[in-house]
């Protein structure tokens, strides 16, 4: 799913910087889960819903639309606290 991402979407879209992204990828598949941040697999698994739709040139069929979306809900999962649970130092500023 990498693969087919970095030649397809990020061709089109360029907004992951492959090299680092595969160095995280690595140290992830040598060092476990707990080596890299929530955010970085969030990332990495809206990359593989993208990558899932885009398997063939046609729609995708209701089962690869459905593995693309439980990679979107997880991503959801693995932000949602960065998104909605943490301020920023401004944003706690400005209430003040």
């Amino acid at each position: 799913l990498l693969h087919l991402f970095f030649t397809t979407v990020n061709l089109m879209i360029p907004c992951i910087y492959e090299s680092s992204f595969r160095d995280t990828y690595r140290k992830l598949q040598i060092d476990g889960i707990r080596s890299v941040r929530r955010s970085w697999l969030g990332t990495l698994n809206v990359v593989f819903a993208l990558a899932t739709n885009v398997m063939t040139a046609t729609s995708p069929n209701i089962e690869r639309a459905t593995r693309a979306s439980i990679y979107f809900e997880r991503a959801m999962e693995l932000v949602k606290s960065d998104i909605l649970g943490r301020l920023s130092l401004e944003m706690g500023m400005a209430h003040i």
